[in-house]
């Protein structure tokens, strides 16, 4: 069986850029064991994936030239290890992935990395993060161009009281930042949940607002999961019949995992995203959306927008 660790850039803080770069080493080895190690605990990012990904928290210091030597001999799972990719160029990474004694070990190229690396490949330029991570793998002789899929489901069962309610059918999930767009936001969100009285809502937002507080008073039915750390949104994303929100990096995080999402905000941005697309719309005032279509826009009223979630989402 084939044994990966990875080892993300420094400071990394969203493992969701790497889900491709999984999928497609699941793809071409599908009985992989695979292993990352960082200094920041995500695993719970991970945790709705169909297959376990193993975690492992260590100290920056453990990266140190001679410490990362001792922490190769202290992890005592990471054994037989086939391949390693390592996304870091600091020397203590590398002497960690030597140390590791696998058979391949991928990692840019340089002067001093090639001492370290088994394939070191040219890093190269004006890629995404999330194409940076896959490209190491997928352009080795190891990789397959094209990742095909990323998991949909959950392998680990929500928790009962998840969604504050015994039935988990499916639901509409709004994160939004009412600092960002308050009066024309509130108006827009309204006009979607007021026809879904009998439809689930669920609503998530970071901070406190007035914004937030009417549209409760207004809609008793919906479901405030503000509580919810930014961490645990995935458990949101991944069983959601659909996503609103203005957050662009949401968007960009659900596409990850292949949910189809709505990106409401003041301006049309340039996200990075994985197969699905977020739509981007612009609240122009308080009655014109201006929707993106590829290299074109169009213009059309809230309402319109609302029947094209409402179709989307098949609500």
């Amino acid at each position: 069986m084939e044994k990966f660790v990875l080892l993300p850039e420094k400071g990394e803080n969203n493992l969701f850029l790497m889900l491709p770069l999984i999928s497609s080493i699941e793809k071409k080895f599908p009985e992989a064991e695979i292993s990352i190690v960082h200094t920041l605990n995500l695993s719970n990012q991970l945790m709705g994936l169909k297959k376990s990904v193993k975690f492992f928290t260590v100290n920056e210091s453990d990266f140190g030239p001679l410490a990362s030597i001792k922490l190769a001999s202290r992890l005592d799972d990471l054994f037989n290890i086939s391949h390693v990719l390592c996304f870091r160029t600091e020397a203590g990474p590398l002497h960690f992935a030597k140390a590791l004694k696998a058979k391949y070990r991928l990692g840019w190229k340089s002067l001093l990395n090639d001492v370290f690396l088994t394939n070191p490949h040219p890093r190269p330029d004006n890629l995404s993060p999330m194409e940076r991570y896959s490209v190491l793998w997928e352009d080795s002789s190891f990789g397959e161009k094209k990742y095909e899929s990323v998991a949909e489901e959950s392998k680990e069962k929500t928790p009962e009281n998840f969604f504050k309610a015994e039935s988990s059918e499916p639901f509409l999930f709004f994160a939004v930042d009412f600092e960002i767009e308050s009066e024309n936001l509130l108006s827009f969100i309204s006009l979607i949940i007021e026809d879904l009285k009998d439809f689930r809502v669920i609503v998530w937002s970071e901070k406190p607002s007035d914004s937030m507080d009417e549209l409760k008073l207004n809609f008793p039915h919906v479901i405030d999961a503000s509580e919810a750390s930014v961490e645990n949104l995935h458990h949101y994303l991944i069983r959601c019949r659909g996503f609103v929100s203005n957050i662009t990096w949401l968007c960009s995080q659900a596409s990850f995992l292949l949910v189809e999402s709505f990106l409401i905000g003041r301006e049309i941005v340039n996200l990075p995203y994985f197969k699905c697309e977020p739509v981007q719309a612009e609240l122009a005032d308080e009655n014109k959306v201006i929707l993106l279509k590829g290299d074109t826009s169009e213009n059309m009223s809230y309402s319109d927008l609302v029947d094209l979630i409402y179709k989307k989402y098949s609500l």
